[in-house]
């Protein structure tokens, strides 16, 4: 059994090494950023660094892990608030927000790197289907709390939401002059929109 105190350093240690790699991507681009660098960048070891992670992919798998992670304590927030729909769609404004500002250079950059390395094209792939499952898993549990109107297509919606964001950070990434925190408004009215049931035919 792996003791408390133990666990603690190992998930440290991971989050050392996924802080870095995102530090390197930045500064050489993903093709361009070796493991040497990273372990340069995270202070340690070639042979401690491979303990955690065998190569990039690894860790682009462990980074898409940590935005379902956030994806989950955003849900997990709004099941709990007394206004289901508002705080999903302020709380996950919020956290696209923040990240914008970091990661979106390295979203493009393993986009690009996933049309030519299909292990990453297939993490990716995986990430956007566990993403949206995950969504609409949320979506479909606050509709049986009649939180959510029972005539919205989660999967429909989820897919929306997934799409929305993946534009947001492409947009931040092509425009470095963008106003991500400006454009915040933007992106919840948005979000709001996608939660939005389909006006009923005729």
């Amino acid at each position: 059994m792996v003791r408390k105190a133990d666990a603690g350093l190992q998930e440290e240690r991971r989050r050392q090494i996924l802080d870095a790699a995102l530090a390197c991507f930045r500064r050489s681009g993903f093709r361009g950023a070796s493991m040497a660098e990273i372990c340069q960048e995270a202070g340690m070891s070639a042979g401690h660094l491979y303990h955690y992670f065998p190569g990039k992919e690894a860790i682009v798998e462990a980074l898409c892990a940590r935005d379902l992670g956030l994806c989950l304590a955003v849900l997990t927030e709004a099941q709990s608030a007394p206004a289901f729909a508002e705080v999903l769609v302020a709380r996950g404004a919020e956290e696209i927000t923040a990240a914008i500002g970091t990661n979106s250079p390295t979203f493009i950059e393993i986009i690009a790197e996933s049309a030519r390395n299909p292990r990453v094209a297939a993490i990716l792939t995986g990430f956007q289907r566990e993403m949206e499952a995950m969504l609409a898993g949320g979506l479909r549990a606050a509709q049986a709390q009649g939180r959510l109107p029972l005539a919205l297509d989660a999967d429909a919606a989820a897919a929306e939401i997934s799409l929305i964001v993946d534009g947001y950070f492409a947009r931040c990434a092509a425009n470095p002059d963008y106003d991500a925190t400006g454009g915040r408004v933007h992106l919840r009215r948005l979000l709001a929109r996608a939660l939005r049931p389909d006006p009923a035919p005729g």
